[in-house]
């Protein structure tokens, strides 16, 4: 979930986190699965944070890596861009940094709502046969 009162709000970003063998003395990694608007986060996905890289300790559980993507969203550092245009953005244009991540949470919403109304409609599809199974299975029936 968005941090509270920022534009990433009402946001819901998914995570994907793969351990190697080598986890505790590697860190995970850990990129975005959703489409993002970030100064560090590059379009794969992969984020730009120092505890993810050079920073790594192996104290650092899954809820810190957590906690600081989470901060991260709202407080970037726009001077070690993954993203250089949503950094020039968020440095130049803050209002309109923050407008556009609204609109891009919005259109995801958009998007899962409408992948849940055709997982709905889907199985309403499947729980009601058409009418030539109908036909078929009547007349195996009365055969």
């Amino acid at each position: 979930m968005g941090p509270t009162d920022t534009c990433f709000e009402d946001g819901t970003f998914t995570l994907l986190m793969e351990f190697s063998d080598q986890y505790l003395l590697k860190p995970p990694n850990v990129p975005f699965t959703c489409k993002m608007l970030h100064p560090n986060v590059y379009a794969d996905g992969s984020i730009c944070l120092d505890i993810l890289q050079r920073n790594w300790s192996p104290t650092y559980d899954v809820t810190s890596i957590l906690i600081s993507i989470r901060s991260l969203l709202n407080d970037p550092n726009p001077n070690s861009p993954a993203n250089k245009e949503a950094a020039k953005l968020f440095l130049e244009n803050k209002r309109l940094y923050e407008t556009k991540v609204k609109k891009l949470i919005e259109r995801q919403k958009m998007n899962d709502q409408t992948l849940l109304d055709d997982e709905d409609e889907e199985k309403v599809e499947k729980k009601q046969p058409s009418p030539s199974a109908i036909e078929i299975d009547s007349k195996y029936l009365y055969m």
